[in-house]
């Protein structure tokens, strides 16, 4: 069992384990409570996991003694590592950063990219680039839909104190479609709960019901039982996962998307069966490459900062790869996009990548694929 921790007690970790950050102030920003295993289960996980905060400080470290980062961008990272509301994604960033560093690959977190470069309108700040290639890069949150259904699952139990909320059915639904038959429709489902406890979300395929606290259920929430995960219908339900913030993507440079991600928040990382994982990344990857690359809707329906004259086939070549990393066992699965305006090669893979920390690691540049 994890042990109950305070936002101070991790701040104070961090604190003894890097004295900067002492100077950061960090307690006058944020308001101390105790992380709760239910409501905030991913934090109180990385509050138990040494491990993970090692390697970040180690990261952090290194990276303010060589000058490439300040005190400032630090505290701006930290204020959200520690924020129940913005965690999830700056963990999934700094744990991708992690994972370069460990292997190597010299690049500079944080750029300020001019709007001429970009499918962007405005100037905007990257996550970074790759200093040997200048390979631009951004980090996104994956898996955010199962986390997401979980945060929704949460805020209907705040509703429902007393009670257990349980949600059968389908896991490999869309954020997009998460985001407007859930949390747009949160009053209205919580009306419908009240009256009866169930409801069913059509465009979700959700069943949600309110269970009374006893031995019984509570043995079923903890079963959960294991819904079948078809990769190939994941793969069709988020292959727009990686146009949603195309207008970040370089047109004159090649640039990366890394999809961050932890095995102890996704369910459709299968521990028992890596090939059935291997088998939706893959699938996603080959979505975004090959049929996106066809695809005549407007691009800005889904990242509203392009131009309203751009399709969807006219940004997805500017993607010149996707890598795909889980940061708790440090996997990796890179995909070259065979179609990319600024193409990158195996041979530029392994000339920036020079550690050897990980061994499962793959690269793929659909070969085969093309015809």
């Amino acid at each position: 069992m994890s042990e109950k921790h305070s936002i101070y007690f991790l701040i104070d970790v961090f604190e003894n384990e890097f004295k900067i950050i002492k100077s950061l102030n960090l307690k006058d920003k944020i308001n101390n409570y105790i992380i709760d295993e239910e409501y905030d289960r991913e934090l109180n996980s990385f509050s138990n996991n040494k491990e993970h905060i090692q390697r970040i400080i180690k990261f952090m470290k290194y990276y303010y003694r060589k000058k490439i980062v300040n005190k400032k961008k630090i505290k701006s990272w930290l204020l959200n590592l520690f924020s129940a509301n913005n965690f999830y994604g700056q963990y999934c960033e700094l744990m991708a950063y992690v994972w370069m560093f460990e292997m190597k690959i010299k690049f500079t977190p944080q750029v300020m990219i001019d709007s001429e470069e970009l499918l962007n309108k405005k100037r905007v700040e990257l996550d970074g680039v790759i200093d040997k290639k200048e390979i631009y890069f951004d980090i996104k949150s994956f898996g955010i839909q199962f986390y997401a259904r979980e945060i929704f699952r949460r805020k209907l139990q705040e509703q429902f104190k007393g009670k257990i909320v349980y949600i059968e059915g389908l896991r490999d639904s869309s954020y997009k479609d998460i985001s407007k038959y859930a949390f747009d429709s949160m009053k209205d489902i919580v009306e419908a709960l009240e009256k009866k406890h169930s409801y069913f979300i059509e465009g979700l395929r959700w069943n949600i019901r309110i269970l009374d606290i006893g031995k019984d259920n509570i043995k079923l929430v903890k079963k959960r039982q294991r819904k079948e995960f078809d990769p190939y219908r994941f793969a069709r339900e988020n292959k727009f996962f990686c146009i949603r913030k195309a207008s970040q993507f370089t047109i004159n440079k090649p640039f990366i998307l890394i999809c961050s991600f932890s095995d102890s928040f996704n369910n459709f990382y299968d521990k028992g069966n890596l090939k059935n994982t291997n088998t939706a990344l893959r699938a996603l990857a080959r979505r975004t490459f090959m049929e996106l690359n066809k695809c005549n809707k407007k691009a800005i329906r889904f990242d509203g900062r392009l131009d309203d004259n751009l399709l969807v086939k006219d940004v997805v070549k500017y993607i010149s790869a996707l890598i795909f990393i889980n940061f708790n066992s440090g996997m990796s699965r890179i995909f070259l996009n065979p179609y990319g305006q600024n193409k990158i090669k195996k041979s530029d893979i392994f000339d920036i990548i020079n550690g050897n920390r990980y061994t499962d690691f793959e690269i793929d540049d659909f070969e085969y694929d093309i015809y």
